[in-house]
């Protein structure tokens, strides 16, 4: 008797535990990062959401059965999927220089069908400005587990001259993971701005201005409000498949 109390105790006090063990919503990640003549202008992120859990996703969205999402299907999908992750920060952490940083906002939203399957798209305009050397790292994870990102594709988008810029490093959450115990995925790049492009303020040294950002705190909080939680279970076997 005394065993099963205890059993029945541990179930009571470890619910979510149990429930986010391991993951359910399988997700292909693109990244671009847009770098103008200053620094890095804005990162655009794709979900595409892979299994037949992305199937289903795109079913249910696509409620006139077209085979694809007009302007009120993907305004229902972007606030019943995308918007109620603003409470997690999108699962996207934005270092600079060992600064951790969450994006203050996301901007044109968009979904669509992608061979079957629900693809969810934004951009997070930020103001990131090389000085020197910057390091920048787009960490995306979801920390209960619930949700698996993989690296699909990643670019970096020139659109002005004065600042050099490299992916470092570039990989998937099965590296990633021994550092954040969490599914991830990350992306680390160096920009360098030369000394004869830099003018004003910048060229005296003046520290520079961050954008569309804020500091970032205790990294979690989805547990309560994953939008993804009832909505049932992916199996993918064959991880970042479509």
């Amino acid at each position: 008797m005394l065993r099963v109390l205890l059993i029945s105790l541990l179930i009571a006090l470890c619910p979510l535990s149990a429930a986010y063990a391991h993951p359910h919503v399988y997700i292909d990640v693109t990244l671009e990062v847009t770098v103008d003549g200053t620094g890095i202008s804005s990162i655009w992120q794709n979900w595409l959401f892979v299994g037949d859990y992305g199937k289903q996703l795109a079913r249910d969205g696509d409620t006139n059965g077209d085979g694809e999402f007009d302007t009120r299907e993907t305004d229902t999908l972007v606030r019943s999927y995308l918007l109620p992750l603003a409470s997690s920060d999108y699962c996207t952490v934005i270092n600079v220089d060992g600064h951790d940083y969450f994006a203050q906002s996301v901007g044109q939203p968009e979904a669509s069908v992608v061979n079957g399957r629900l693809s969810l798209s934004f951009t997070m305009p930020v103001t990131i400005p090389a000085a020197g050397n910057t390091r920048v790292a787009v960490r995306v994870y979801d920390e209960t587990r619930y949700m698996d990102f993989a690296m699909r594709d990643y670019a970096i988008l020139k659109v002005g001259g004065g600042v050099e810029v490299q992916a470092e490093d570039a990989f998937d959450f099965e590296r990633y993971s021994v550092a954040t115990r969490s599914p991830a995925l990350y992306l680390s790049i160096r920009m360098t701005r030369h000394h004869d492009s830099v003018q004003g303020d910048a060229a005296a040294g003046a520290p520079a201005e961050l954008g569309g950002l804020e500091p970032a705190g205790f990294v979690g909080g989805l547990a309560g409000d994953n939008p993804f939680a009832s909505a049932g279970s992916s199996e993918n076997p064959f991880y970042g498949s479509q």
